[in-house]
C-alpha cells in the first residue's frame, strides 16, 4: 500500500466517523469511549491534526460542489490540496492545533490525578481483556481464511435449521423463542435424532480439523495459528 493510499484509507475512516457525528467540532462525537462504557468519566480527547482540520474545512465546499461525493474521494482531493496549502492557512491550522495540544496535556494530567487507584486498575484490566478478545478474533479470522473447518451447530440449532421454513412473518427473536419452547417440550426420544446428527457432524468436524492442523503444521503455520 502506497503512502497516499494509506493516507486516503485513514482519512476516509475519519470522514465516516465525522459523517455519523454530523461533522461537529468534535470528530469523536457518537463514539463511546472505554471509560464511558465502564461508567467512568470520559478522558479528554486528543486534538485532531492540522491536516484533518483542513479536511474538515474543505469538506462542506466539496459536498456543495458534488452532493454525492464519496468519503474516499474527499480524502483523495484533500490529500492532493494539502500538498499545495498556502503558508498562511497552514500557520493558522498549526497554531490552533498547538494550542489544543497544550490544553489537552493540562487536561489529561488533571484527569489522571482525579482517577482512583481502583478505577485505574479497572481500566487496565478491561484494556487487557479487549486486547485478548481482539487477538482471539484475529486468530479466528486467520484460521478461517486458511480453511479451518467450522465447528458444527449444537442440537437446538439443528432443530432450528429444520424449521426455518415455518418462520413466516415472525421476527427472528419471536421465532427462536417459540421454537425454544417447543424444544423444551420434546421428549428425550424426540430429541435423539438431533443428538445423533450432532454427534455425527462433530466426529466429521474433528477428523477434518485434525487433517487441517496436520496440513498447516507441514506448512509451518502451527505457531502462528496456535495449533
Amino acid at each position: 500500500m502506497s503512502v497516499l493510499q494509506s493516507t486516503i484509507s485513514k482519512v476516509a475512516s475519519y470522514c465516516r466517523g465525522v459523517n455519523t457525528a454530523r461533522f461537529s467540532v468534535s470528530p469523536y462525537l457518537g463514539r463511546q469511549s472505554l471509560e464511558e462504557k465502564l461508567g467512568i468519566q470520559a478522558k479528554p480527547k486528543k486534538p485532531i491534526t492540522p491536516f484533518l482540520r483542513y479536511l474538515r474545512m474543505i469538506r462542506s465546499e466539496l459536498i456543495r460542489e458534488k452532493p454525492d461525493i464519496k468519503v474516499t474521494e474527499i480524502a483523495k482531493i484533500g490529500s492532493e490540496r494539502w500538498k499545495n496549502i498556502d503558508a498562511k492557512t497552514f500557520s493558522v491550522l498549526k497554531q490552533e492545533y498547538d494550542s489544543d495540544v497544550e490544553k489537552y496535556q493540562r487536561d489529561i494530567k488533571e484527569y489522571d490525578l482525579r482517577l482512583s487507584p481502583e478505577i485505574k486498575e479497572k481500566l487496565l484490566m478491561e484494556k487487557a481483556n479487549m486486547k485478548m478478545r481482539k487477538e482471539k478474533h484475529d486468530l479466528k479470522k486467520k484460521r478461517a481464511s486458511l480453511g479451518c473447518p467450522k465447528r458444527p451447530p449444537n442440537t437446538f440449532l439443528l432443530f432450528l435449521k429444520e424449521h426455518v421454513s415455518e418462520r413466516g412473518s415472525s421476527t427472528y427473536s419471536e421465532w427462536v423463542s417459540n421454537l425454544g419452547k417447543k424444544w423444551k417440550e420434546l421428549s428425550e426420544e424426540q430429541k435423539a435424532p438431533y443428538l445423533e446428527l450432532q454427534k455425527k457432524k462433530l466426529e466429521e468436524y474433528k477428523a477434518k480439523k485434525a487433517k487441517w492442523e496436520k496440513d498447516m503444521e507441514s506448512k509451518g503455520f502451527n505457531k502462528a495459528l496456535k495449533i
